[in-house]
């Protein structure tokens, strides 16, 4: 399926389906722990905030921060020689920052993986729909964002070795929904998926691959500093090609707003997405502590437009528990 782009407020929602990032995150999972009788969890997040610079003819002219934030989980649970990650990043404008434009995206992924081979995975995706192409048809939706109604678009999957089915739903809610409510949005779009008023499309599909967050983890995680993979999203295969090296000056800029210490491993990585059926391709960069065991991005960037980037900067802190907080068993099977 294929998403618009757009400026500023949007294309930071937009982050968290084309990319995932959403790249961003982007989220990834611990490495993996030995095989134990009882099951071993952990769980990693970090909040972001987003910056939006603007560029002509690769100049740039202008730059606003606090247009965005977002968030990204990574819990992981062993069980013998098998692992459960559970991944999520979402991401959403601020109205107040972003000129009143209310835009808000999420991807979560649930994988159950045997020695880097997904057996099965669930994923989940919901961003607002908008159609602005350009300036000036952003500008029409600066006035247009504070209707009543809001549209969606949802997405749901199961993929295992052999094939895959999804669920597409598009929605009209109230506008009152952001980021910071967006748990209860979940749940609307969750009731509104199992009614019968004819506003999803189900399918099947006899492609299998991984999915994107899971592929970008084991891109992270991976010996190699170039890797090339395939992962599936509503039927369509992408590949994911990322490279890897240190970065040094990004290591010493983490140090001093405390992410990382000194001993910190920072990787710079490199990504494109490409999609096999239109041909599109996404460019994206990351930062992460290879080091570390928290390997969600200390910082990513994206460029929606050629005269716009995002930039998404960790805050310096990191949440660690024992215990999962990660639900996903309100992901149901999709209807053959």
């Amino acid at each position: 399926m294929k998403w618009s782009r757009t400026p500023v407020g949007y294309a930071v929602a937009r982050l968290s389906l084309r990319l995932g990032a959403a790249l961003l995150a982007l989220t990834s999972a611990m490495p993996a722990q030995a095989a134990s009788a009882e099951p071993i969890r952990q769980f990693f997040s970090r909040s972001y905030n987003a910056t939006a610079y603007i560029s002509i003819f690769s100049v740039p002219i202008f730059s606003r921060s606090g247009v965005g934030s977002g968030s990204a989980t990574a819990e992981s649970e062993n069980l013998g020689d098998e692992r459960l990650l559970n991944l999520r990043f979402m991401a959403g404008s601020d109205p107040q920052r972003a000129h009143g434009l209310n835009r808000l995206g999420l991807i979560e992924e649930s994988v159950r993986e045997r020695g880097h081979s997904v057996l099965h995975a669930d994923y989940f995706g919901l961003m607002t729909s908008s159609g602005e192409e350009s300036l000036e048809q952003a500008k029409t939706a600066l006035n247009a964002d504070s209707e009543a109604m809001v549209s969606y678009v949802a997405t749901r999957a199961s993929l295992n070795g052999i094939s895959s089915q999804y669920t597409l739903g598009y929605f009209r809610l109230s506008s009152q929904y952001k980021l910071s409510n967006i748990e209860q949005l979940i749940e609307q779009v969750q009731s509104e998926f199992s009614s019968p008023v004819g506003h999803t499309v189900h399918k099947k599909s006899d492609q299998h691959a991984s999915t994107f967050l899971y592929s970008l983890t084991e891109a992270m995680q991976s010996g190699q500093s170039s890797l090339d993979q395939q992962f599936l999203y509503n039927g369509t295969i992408f590949t994911l090609h990322t490279e890897k090296r240190p970065d040094r000056k990004a290591a010493e800029e983490f140090r001093k707003a405390g992410l990382t210490d000194t001993a910190g491993e920072v990787q710079q990585l490199s990504g494109k997405i490409r999609n096999e059926k239109t041909g599109s391709e996404t460019i994206f960069r990351l930062w992460f502590d290879a080091s570390s065991a928290n390997l969600l991005p200390l910082r990513f960037e994206f460029r929606p437009k050629a005269y716009l980037k995002l930039v998404f900067e960790a805050e310096p802190q990191a949440v660690m528990h024992t215990a999962p907080t990660f639900d996903f068993s309100r992901l149901e099977e999709p209807k053959p």
